[in-house]
């Protein structure tokens, strides 16, 4: 006769110390897991870090550009402009001009004997590094601030005083977006809170 032995349940045997979790054991997964938050957060600190330092890199490239052979060439050629215009300068030396009597000036002594030719290839030049500058700026991948320490001030000279210019070469090449970038930098450099 064959005899079934159904096995039941079966009982749990005691721990024994061995089988408990050791205190040591328990210690080294709140080590682990504390290693682990601090490696997380160190990685995003870290990227954030590499971001900002992404952006402040990109800054100061603009900067080393300011001074680069180009634009020293067209800087220099508009200082040697203004340094022939010495009864313009004079005037806006010792009088306040406003926009619309500036432009009248500009008009009478400069735009009506083309004087301004020579310097058009070096005014484009500055508009083509304002614009880089200020798509940096508003896109996020420059640091704003330093962008602005730097750039700000003679954005917003070069935006009063050769926005007739930049008017000009639109009207004669109907590129309505010349000079357009270097105003728009000039204003919003501006009205940036100080406190931000």
């Amino acid at each position: 006769m064959n005899k079934k032995t159904e096995a039941g349940p079966q009982e749990s045997e005691p721990q024994t110390e061995a089988d408990k979790p050791s205190r040591f054991d328990s210690m080294a997964k709140v080590v682990t897991l504390v290693i682990a938050v601090f490696g997380v957060a160190q990685y995003v600190y870290d990227r954030v870090d590499a971001r900002a330092s992404g952006k402040k890199s990109r800054s100061i490239s603009y900067i080393e550009q300011y001074a680069n052979a180009d634009m020293l060439e067209a800087r220099h050629a508009l200082a040697e402009f203004w340094a022939g215009q010495g009864d313009l300068v004079g005037i806006f030396r010792n009088t306040s001009v406003s926009e619309r009597a500036y432009e009248a000036l500009l008009d009478a002594s400069v735009f009506r004997a083309g004087r301004d030719a020579d310097i058009q290839r070096a005014l484009l030049q500055v508009d083509s590094f304002y614009t880089q500058v200020g798509f940096c700026r508003s896109s996020g991948l420059c640091e704003a601030g330093l962008l602005d320490d730097y750039f700000c001030e003679t954005a917003r000279k070069y935006a009063f005083v050769y926005g007739p210019f930049f008017d000009r070469i639109s009207d004669k090449t109907g590129d309505s977006g010349v000079g357009r970038e270097l105003s728009a930098y000039a204003v919003e450099c501006a009205t940036v809170d100080p406190a931000s």
